[in-house]
């Protein structure tokens, strides 16, 4: 929102309690329609610019069942989707964003609202410094996730449906096995019982970002031996998946909320 703003000529300001680039487990994933976006806000060169792989076709292998489809282009033609670690993504949007003419301040952190004749007129916030400040604004907008701070000061905290997630994931990079074969061109999810299991060909070209999904608990067990929870957890679907001989770095963990938006 800051880029296109920003863009039209307003006076934008984007308050980020981050440092970047840093990473997140989320968002990695973008289809064709998240990749356009990126180039509405003037972010595609730079995403570029890292070599992602362009990704074209999806594969769903589930019950033994596997179907394969292109994916769909998104409006403006844009027809492939990128996998960028957020640690390597954000710094772009952040600098696309300064482009358009956003100041963007990190290490600044949200306190309250300013209200002024019953609406919201502007924030407070903590500067890297530790200092106190304030901004008038005529748009607030609280672009701070699920748990959002700003929705809780205007009493908009509690989404209006919601339901219980009791998984957990686990997530490596690797070097792709099949860099050369349509593989690599493939988003792949598998599904077998409980077992789901995730592919996605990432940025640097080469590289594999697999996840997998099992019930929350399983994330203890994957920190207490993380090469052995891999090899049991791929044994199943690794032939469906990635083939054999991959090669790993390490591996880094992460637990779902338990209330999330439908």
């Amino acid at each position: 929102m800051a880029a296109p703003l920003a863009r039209a000529g307003r006076k934008v300001v984007v308050l980020d309690k981050m440092g970047f680039p840093s990473d997140q487990l989320s968002t990695h994933l973008l289809l064709p329609a998240g990749t356009s976006e990126l180039s509405k806000m003037g972010a595609l060169p730079r995403i570029l610019g890292l070599n992602p792989t362009r990704v074209r076709w999806t594969k769903l292998v589930a019950e033994g069942v596997t179907c394969v489809e292109r994916l769909r282009p998104a409006t403006d033609g844009t027809d492939f989707g990128v996998c960028i670690p957020r640690d390597l993504q954000d710094i772009c949007l952040v600098e696309a964003a300064r482009e358009q003419g956003a100041d963007v301040r990190e290490h600044c952190t949200f306190t309250s609202l300013h209200w002024r004749a019953g609406r919201v007129a502007g924030v407070r916030y903590t500067d890297a410094g530790g200092d106190s400040r304030e901004i008038s604004a005529s748009l607030v907008v609280g672009a701070d996730g699920r748990r959002s701070s700003v929705a809780a000061e205007v009493g908009a905290w509690h989404p209006y449906r919601v339901s219980r997630n009791g998984r957990g994931l686990v997530f490596r990079y690797l070097d792709d096995p099949q860099p050369a074969t349509a593989a690599a061109q493939t988003y792949i999810q598998w599904r077998d019982g409980d077992s789901i299991a995730f592919a996605f060909p990432c940025a640097p070209k080469g590289r594999l970002l697999i996840l997998l999904m099992g019930h929350r608990d399983e994330v203890g067990t994957a920190r207490k031996d993380p090469e052995a929870y891999w090899q049991r957890k791929l044994a199943p679907c690794s032939r469906r998946i990635v083939g054999s001989g991959s090669r790993g770095g390490g591996m880094a963990f992460a637990v779902v909320a338990e209330a999330v938006p439908e």
